[in-house]
């Protein structure tokens, strides 16, 4: 039996646990990449998939509670880190709320990276 490059993708999908990130270039063995990017997007519109930043994809958890949980800011910075093998620090006034001097929590996060 053959199977399509969306079921494909999302058995791959579903043997990772929840809350797992994904980057289009994990599926790069089933078809183009804009192939796998279109069954992608068909996959968020049918919601087995969230899109959390452009190009970053997760299966999200499941709270009884609270519903839906995405990921957090830390969670996204380690799958890229992962992915491209990069050293990245927290700079500004992430840095010193990481660090423990600061009680403020930054509206944005700036990273540097190598």
């Amino acid at each position: 039996m053959i199977l399509s490059i969306e079921e494909q993708i999302l058995k791959k999908i579903r043997k990772a646990k929840r809350g797992s990130l994904f980057f289009p270039e994990y599926f790069s063995a089933f078809g183009s990449a804009r192939t796998v990017g279109k069954s992608l997007s068909r996959l968020v519109e049918m919601g087995e998939l969230y899109r959390v930043a452009t190009g970053i994809y997760v299966r999200p958890e499941k709270d009884k509670v609270l519903g839906i949980v995405l990921p957090g800011i830390e969670d996204i910075v380690d799958a890229i880190r992962k992915r491209d093998k990069a050293r990245i620090v927290p700079t500004g006034s992430y840095a010193l709320y990481k660090l423990g001097l600061t009680t403020q929590v930054p509206m944005n996060v700036v990273y540097y990276t190598d």
